[in-house]
């Protein structure tokens, strides 16, 4: 029997060794992820697994920040900086048809990490105003961080 391993979990340990180049938040709390379902929906296993992770990321390349993954606003490393999964997830169902979806993180250049009910990923360009390529796992996309930023 093979057991597949968080994939949030392998993004930590590859990239979690120098908090001078890269953050991790803590574990969201269980209680924490609840409430987060209960006001924005269920939450699709990527997400689950990333939030017991950690509970927002910031991932650079030379001191600029290139990825971000978002936790939630109780779990926020600028305190007064609404940059959470709530805040942006709440702006992408308003703007978007597909309600049912989460934001779970961005990149510098626009690009932005939604999570589907089916829990695959996708990234929308943001000054494309389009889908950038297809469909990915919760492991493709942190295996295309680990790569970027080791």
């Amino acid at each position: 029997m093979t057991v597949e391993l968080n994939p949030w979990a392998s993004l930590k340990t590859a990239l979690g060794g120098d908090p001078n180049k890269h953050y991790f938040g803590g574990p969201c709390p269980t209680e924490r992820q609840r409430l987060l379902a209960e006001n924005l929906g269920p939450l699709p296993g990527p997400l689950r697994q990333m939030l017991s992770v950690f509970d927002g990321a910031e991932l650079s390349i030379d001191a600029i920040p290139l990825f971000t993954l978002l936790g939630t606003k109780e779990g926020a490393r600028y305190p007064g900086f609404d940059v959470s999964i709530e805040t942006y997830t709440k702006r992408w169902r308003e703007s978007s048809t597909e309600k049912g979806t989460w934001v779970i993180g961005f990149t510098n250049y626009g690009g932005r990490f939604i999570v589907g009910a089916d829990n695959t990923i996708r990234e929308w360009g943001s000054a494309e105003s389009k889908w950038l390529g297809g469909s990915m796992s919760g492991s493709h996309l942190v295996k295309r961080i680990v790569a970027k930023c080791a």
